[in-house]
């Protein structure tokens, strides 16, 4: 496969991604689908700058990944509700002393 029919065929499921509503972000310079699945692996696809680095992942290791992924949700979850009530806190003492 040439490097142009390679590009043409990630276009290719790039648009068919975006049809299907598979696309997880979808910027100009980072573009990252949902995985799917071939023999023995998942595939991760995902585009940096133009280049198409897809990402395979063991089939054994998938239940590894998923639980680091579960880890790693409820880790930012709480850092983001710390986050949020710390601003809420910052804020009610700027309209206590008589800012915005």
């Amino acid at each position: 496969m040439t490097e142009q029919q390679l590009k043409q065929e990630v276009k290719e499921m790039w648009e068919g991604m975006r049809a299907d509503g598979e696309m997880l972000v979808d910027l100009p310079a980072y573009k990252l689908g949902m995985p799917f699945a071939i023999p023995g692996e998942v595939v991760i696809p995902l585009e940096c700058d133009g280049e198409f680095l897809p990402v395979y992942i063991d089939l054994d290791l998938i239940p590894t990944l998923v639980e680091g992924l579960q880890k790693a949700q409820k880790a930012c979850a709480n850092m983001t509700a710390e986050a949020d009530a710390e601003y809420h806190a910052c804020q009610a003492i700027r309209r206590a002393a008589g800012g915005i």
